[in-house]
């Protein structure tokens, strides 16, 4: 067959195929919207491009191959010489561009390798007991908005704790801690985290150095921190399941202080630790 006849049939393929591509895009659905309509008609216009770019790839090629084995004393028949080109030349594509895409991918901030979403794969939750919504609906919401009878704008802002209650809060934190399994769990995420954010691991001479509750949760914010909003991982609200009241609220906190914005379940932790901090520095 004769590289002419091959490019009279590269070209009725080619018409053939963007003939199907504007019926399956176009022809065979009668009620569009406008906007339908014009996107359908990009897609046929970009489908365009593509084959009459490989067309013209493809004639490029079969005239080199032509011309080679031309110049070339082979004893291969030129259909199958130029079969043979367009072979190598496929599976060097494949592997540039693969080659290529992995590079993309190790560098794409929202590729999640699969380890760091499933970081507790063996936990078991904790049955926990629920009051009725009765027992603590006078404290569902912490926070109440006064707003201006003439304008409503806000005037003020009241907060539904008590000094007892940040009292006995206070009391609790200054308490020697244990390193439950929660706060196990939780230091174990930090330092797998360490190499992507770059901050220092808890180390054990860490965790004895610490004299109270307080410290712990100081020493896991510090570290907290450094997780970029934008690459939070979804994995530590497992944490959830084997969390007491107090490790509860103090996760709650460590989310809501991602986007500066506080829940009533980590208004208490707020209201302690962000004053501490802001002494502090």
């Amino acid at each position: 067959m004769s590289s002419d006849k091959i490019q009279i049939y590269l070209i009725i393929g080619s018409i053939g195929i963007i003939i199907f591509f504007m019926y399956l895009s176009i022809l065979k659905y009668n009620s569009l919207t406008a906007y339908q309509k014009s996107y359908r008609t990009n897609l046929i216009f970009r489908q365009g491009i593509i084959i009459l770019s490989c067309m013209c790839i493809a004639f490029s090629i079969n005239k080199a191959s032509v011309y080679l084995y031309n110049s070339l004393n082979i004893s291969l028949s030129q259909n199958v010489f130029s079969m043979q080109i367009f072979l190598i030349l496929s599976i060097l594509v494949f592997i540039i561009v693969s080659v290529y895409n992995s590079k993309i991918d190790k560098k794409d901030e929202r590729i999640v390798n699969l380890r760091q979403e499933t970081t507790f794969t063996n936990l078991t939750s904790v049955e926990k007991k629920v009051k009725k919504i009765k027992d603590y609906a006078h404290c569902f919401s912490s926070i109440n908005y006064e707003y201006s009878p003439k304008d409503y704008t806000v005037k003020d802002v009241n907060i539904n704790i008590s000094k007892q209650e940040i009292s006995k809060f206070h009391k609790n934190q200054l308490k020697q801690f244990e390193i439950t399994t929660f706060y196990l769990n939780l230091i174990e995420y930090l330092n797998s985290k360490s190499t992507n954010f770059k901050h220092l691991k808890i180390e054990k001479d860490d965790i004895k150095k610490l004299k109270n509750l307080k410290e712990l949760k100081i020493l896991i914010l510090d570290r907290f921190k450094y997780v970029d909003k934008n690459n939070y991982y979804a994995s530590i609200s497992q944490l959830f399941q084997i969390a007491n009241s107090d490790e509860t609220e103090f996760l709650s906190f460590l989310r809501d202080s991602q986007h500066s914005k506080y829940s009533t379940l980590s208004l208490k932790h707020a209201i302690y630790y962000i004053n501490y901090i802001k002494k502090d520095n």
